[in-house]
């Protein structure tokens, strides 16, 4: 009787783990995908968006998904997609991302490090660039400079 109990525990959970991964690659393959949320007696719709993509090696990519009010970064390769970090999007963070980006050439410069430590104050300023891990970073980085100014 257990390892009949076993046999269908294992059976669920490759179903549910085969499940989340057919989702995660509609996801990234279509860019988008809608889902509905209950919450309570109402239905929310959550939408299901992938910001950016950068491919990384042959077959394997960063992409920077939005999911409702959260961004996660998903690495994917060519046999597994795997959840790399998770944020809880801030309208600031979204704005910071949309302004114009301010650019040193920094090939031009004798001393790169002091140069930006000059230009932006600290070596952990948020450098933001069009790509998403780099963007993925300086949104990390100001939402743990704003939680360590409390």
């Amino acid at each position: 009787m257990s390892e009949l109990a076993l046999l269908l525990r294992s059976l669920l959970s490759l179903a549910v783990v085969v499940a989340i991964v057919l989702v995660l690659a509609r996801v990234i393959t279509k860019g988008s995908i809608r889902l509905e949320k209950r919450n309570g007696l109402t239905k929310q719709r959550v939408n299901v968006l992938v910001e950016s993509r950068t491919q990384i090696g042959k077959g394997q990519s960063l992409c920077v998904v939005r999911f409702g009010e959260r961004r996660l970064l998903i690495g994917v390769s060519q046999g597994s997609i795997t959840k790399l970090d998770e944020q809880e999007v801030l309208e600031s963070n979204a704005e910071l991302l949309d302004e114009e980006v301010e650019t040193i050439d920094l090939r031009e410069i004798e001393d790169p490090e002091t140069a930006l430590v000059s230009k932006w104050g600290d070596r952990r300023s948020p450098l933001f660039g069009r790509n998403p891990l780099n963007s993925w970073m300086a949104m990390t980085e100001v939402r743990r400079s704003n939680s360590n100014r409390k």
